[in-house]
């Protein structure tokens, strides 16, 4: 038997466009100086944020290393579980600010994060820093890196202009989403106009004790051990 089928004609031409609206997390903020995007002692720490529990749990609790509140993601599959910034698909977060810095404890269990930015050739690039991953792979669109990460507490600061540069010989142009997968606890996310000393910042940006992820030269555009990709570095 043969059921007739309606088959309708789509002129793609009147299809319309839905342009990317920018997130209301740095709105009326000056971006000069430090600005905060996750601050684990704030009253509403993940207000922009998307909350993507999965198979685990996304928390608060108290821990006596800061002598206060942190962000905990736990999951069995570190994947499905995740936050995200902006608070939507077709939201961009319009940051120009060139220094990323994460303030961490690694746990000894898988752990990942991934920064979304547009560069001077005006394609949107992913970086993936994961605790799993031991050689670095690039593509056009996607670069791979490996973290190597101390247990404890962590500062992860990235110059996004450099590694822009050194993967795909572009400038950087803005960031546009950041995305935290578990295991992991937060204390503050952070961006700034350029590379601060730990006795330029306020204590609560600093760590007491810090673990540099990498011991070499200052110029490096990440505190990561350099990759595969990279081996003109050395």
């Amino acid at each position: 038997m043969v059921f007739p089928v309606r088959t309708l004609a789509i002129d793609w031409r009147r299809r319309k466009y839905m342009p990317s609206k920018k997130s209301a997390i740095l709105c009326n903020i000056l971006q000069k100086g430090l600005v905060t995007i996750l601050n684990s002692h704030g009253s509403d720490p993940l207000k922009f944020w998307e909350l993507h529990p999965g198979m685990g749990r996304i928390q608060r609790i108290r821990n006596p290393d800061v002598d206060g509140l942190v962000l905990e993601l736990t999951s069995p599959a570190f994947c499905s579980t995740y936050i995200s910034v902006p608070e939507g698909v077709r939201k961009s977060m319009d940051c120009s600010m060139p220094i990323l810095t994460l303030i961490v404890e690694f746990l000894n269990e898988p752990f990942a994060f991934e920064i979304n930015l547009r560069d001077s050739k005006n394609m949107k690039r992913k970086f993936r820093m994961s605790s799993c991953q031991t050689n670095s792979k690039l593509s056009e669109l996607l670069c791979h890196l490996p973290l190597h990460m101390t247990r404890g507490w962590n500062k992860v600061m990235i110059d996004l202009p450099g590694l822009t540069r050194l993967s795909y010989y572009s400038g950087f142009v803005e960031l546009l989403g950041i995305t935290v997968y578990s295991t992991c606890r937060i204390r503050r996310i952070y961006l700034s106009d350029r590379k601060y000393d730990d006795s330029e910042l306020p204590d609560d940006f600093a760590l007491k004790e810090p673990f540099p992820l990498y011991r070499g030269r200052k110029d490096y555009p990440f505190n990561m051990y350099p990759a595969n990709a990279y081996r003109d570095w050395n």
